[in-house]
């Protein structure tokens, strides 16, 4: 999936500004600097509990045992650690 589509999937996902960022590769990846396999966003806790319910996302945990939510290349998070 190109770059283009997997920001489009994140517009599709219509979230309200203020209550998430992107982080990871998605910051260059909009500047067209690098090709992104997947988007990572973390998500307010609202956000989060919304999503957790939502058909289609999938539970899943990261290498150093954090939640994230996973549908097709958009990974949401909850919480961002500074070491990772």
């Amino acid at each position: 999936m190109s770059n283009k589509d997997l920001f489009q999937r994140v517009k599709d996902l219509k979230l309200p500004v203020g209550k998430y960022v992107l982080f990871g590769s998605a910051p260059m990846g909009i500047r067209g600097l690098r090709d992104c396999r997947d988007i990572d966003v973390l998500v307010t806790e609202d956000l989060w509990n919304e999503f957790v319910v939502k058909s289609g996302w999938v539970l899943k945990v990261g290498p150093s045992g954090d939640e994230y939510l996973w549908n097709d290349e958009i990974e949401l998070w909850k919480e961002w650690k500074p070491g990772k």
